[in-house]
């Protein structure tokens, strides 16, 4: 999709260059800035390819909604079941008016031969439908490229309005008033008058009524659809079902013969409804009531007026209520970052199709699958330690048999696990090293060349550098932030996220406020070991008091002694034993002995002469070392 001469335009890239890609528009070719370009899936870009939308009425936001709109309508999403009826998946998006018809010709320039292909629109839409939308079983009319009907396809064949099909002959099966005789059941189709000079784009939904009834004719690729009104006959096909299971089996075989193309709902979905129907009814002792009825009929409903609006006619049982439903502003994030090959895809199947990827090297959890579909790092989550790979295939079989997590469970409600804490800075590297194998496969060109600058980065600078455990929880925060800021560009539509790379350098200023962080944290430790080691070699002493002059000589040879123990290590400090208050002196027991004059008492007041009942071994051997050893009668200590 891209925003062309005032308007939204739906075409197909035929060229691409490092910054611009080539778009074949319906009626013309142009060249863009790859920022322009918004990817869609190629079957939301063939519905839409003959629509303009003004940028007058229609905001980019409100497309990508749409879009979206369409593929789950196609494929189905937790609150409807798929169709591939054209008017069903465009109601509320075109106008009646504007509608494609289902064998309108496209041409599309095939991706893997590169030859220009004319297909029926209605292939396309059948190709998403059974295959996007994992439909079984898959008609052999559907093929093995969305663009490339199988052989027996090339040539389709109008309906003739004289060749009933099998589904108009399922409903002219309960018409009373129809004459067998009549060799034609219904008016054919009026077509809008074809004019070469008239314009190439047709109105959408938003068009003002004057606009819409503009003389200028529409398409020659385009027929009007009208849509008739069939709610008298579904009265009179409730009426004449009731109590009649014959009948309806023989209606359900009908409806079921009748193809794709027909203009009843899915049969594939109508059907699994009617039989699951049947199945409760003749499984209870009630009679069949019209609301019975209702139930059979797909798409209709027998109420006050034999009519459900078409949005209740769509509803059935949520598939569940663990699948994955992003919001719209995921949505448009994911359809930003991923790679062109993966674009189109259900939200759904997108994130099932993950767990058992092999580019995903990490633990699949479905809250972590979910959050990386629109990139949902940060605050919203999402951690690049989140893809910190198995070390072994052990550890992989271990998460596996072990449980611990539904892996069918991809609710928003559920919390994201709590990413690993990272030992090392190589145990941050072997994350980007996963996440850049998984981007390798899922990721954007640009998103890619973000995680490997920030791989490279790691590499060239982080690794040099010196870490503690404490600080790398501030690297995969910046990470982190790095990444949340790609998302945020993407979001607010100011730019392709390109330049955030710019920010992997030691300059940036988030980074050098953890590098100051750890600086200040580092003097900080530094000055409380330093107090530590202080208080540890200078133990308090009490306040000196005044001494006569009688006792000086006495205080000068006290004070020697206490100056001596700053000689003894603080590990051997630490080990004295203590009794009242005071630390063993060790020349009382060494062969040295202490010069204490009674023996009994220290010339230190710090320290004290007692025989412990056991020593340390450093003590043992700094005694050893310093005084000679211990005496003879202490050596068993």
């Amino acid at each position: 999709m891209v925003k062309h001469s005032g308007g939204f335009h739906h075409g197909q890239v035929v060229g691409t260059a490092p910054t611009q890609v080539t778009i074949r528009l319906l009626d013309e070719t142009i060249v863009l800035p790859l920022s322009e370009v918004t990817p869609v899936a190629p079957v939301v870009a063939l519905l839409l390819e003959v629509l303009e939308f003004s940028e007058e009425v229609w905001d980019f936001d409100e497309l990508v909604e749409a879009h979206h709109a369409i593929l789950d309508r196609i494929c189905g999403n937790i609150t409807s079941v798929g169709s591939n009826n054209i008017p069903d998946v465009l109601e509320g998006i075109v106008e009646d008016s504007s509608m494609p018809t289902s064998e309108a010709e496209m041409t599309w320039i095939n991706p893997k031969t590169g030859a220009e292909v004319t297909f029926a629109l209605q292939h396309a839409v059948d190709y998403a439908y059974y295959i996007d939308g994992d439909v079984h079983p898959v008609p052999t009319t559907v093929g093995s490229s969305f663009c490339q009907p199988p052989v027996q396809m090339s040539s389709r064949r109008r309906p003739d309005s004289t060749s009933p099909s099998v589904s108009s002959n399922a409903l002219t099966l309960f018409d009373p008033e129809l004459d067998d005789d009549d060799d034609s059941i219904s008016e054919p189709i009026d077509q809008t008058t074809v004019d070469a000079a008239g314009s190439l784009r047709q109105a959408s939904r938003k068009r003002s009524s004057a606009d819409l009834t503009d003389s200028r004719p529409t398409s020659k690729r385009r027929v009007e659809f009208q849509a008739s009104d069939t709610a008298a006959m579904d009265a009179q096909i409730a009426q004449l079902l009731l109590g009649r299971p014959e009948l309806t089996d023989r209606f359900l075989q009908l409806r079921s013969d009748a193809g794709p193309t027909s203009n009843l709902p899915a049969p594939d979905a109508g059907v699994r409804l009617t039989r699951h129907h049947q199945q409760q009814v003749a499984h209870s002792d009630r009679t069949p009531q019209q609301d019975d009825v209702a139930a059979l009929l797909p798409g209709r409903g027998v109420g006050a007026s034999l009519q459900l609006s078409d949005q209740a006619s769509k509803e059935v049982e949520p598939r569940s209520k663990y699948a994955f439903a992003p919001s719209v502003t995921q949505r448009r994030v994911h359809a930003l970052a991923t790679a062109l090959h993966h674009q189109g895809k259900s939200a759904a199947i997108f994130v099932e199709a993950l767990i058992n990827s092999i580019s995903v090297l990490f633990k699949p959890f479905p809250s972590v699958l979910g959050r990386d579909f629109a990139i949902d790092f940060g605050v919203r989550g999402l951690s690049i330690m989140h893809f910190a790979p198995f070390h072994s295939l052990n550890d992989k079989a271990v998460c596996i048999t072990s449980g611990g997590a539904n892996m069918q469970n991809f609710s928003a409600a559920v919390s994201v696990p709590s990413a690993p804490r990272a030992e090392s800075i190589d145990d941050i590297l072997e994350a980007l090293q996963a996440l850049a194998t998984y981007g390798a496969e899922y990721f954007s060109v640009t998103l890619c060349g973000l995680v490997d600058t920030l791989v490279s980065f790691t590499k060239q600078q982080l690794r040099r550098m010196t870490w503690q455990k404490v600080d790398l929880v501030l690297v995969v925060d910046w990470m982190n932030s790095v990444l949340e800021s790609f998302r945020m560009e993407l979001e607010q539509g100011t730019n392709d996220g390109s330049l955030i790379k710019l920010r992997c350098t030691v300059d940036d200023p988030d980074f050098r406020q953890i590098l100051i962080h750890i600086q200040q944290r580092q003097i900080a430790d530094l000055q409380e070991a330093l107090a530590a080691a202080q208080s540890k070699r200078s133990p308090a002493l009490p306040k000196p008091s005044l001494v006569t002059q009688s006792h000086d000589n006495g205080q000068r040879r006290q004070n020697r002694v206490v100056k001596g123990e700053h000689s003894i290590p603080a590990d051997v400090y630490a080990a004295l034993p203590v009794e009242d208050g005071k630390r063993l002196c060790l020349r009382f027991l060494s062969t040295a002995g202490c010069k204490a004059n009674n023996g009994k008492q220290c010339l230190s007041f710090n320290r004290a002469h007692f025989v412990p009942a056991q020593l340390d071994p450093i003590v043992r051997e700094f005694i050893g070392k310093r005084f000679g050893g211990l005496k003879p009668e202490h050596n068993s200590l």
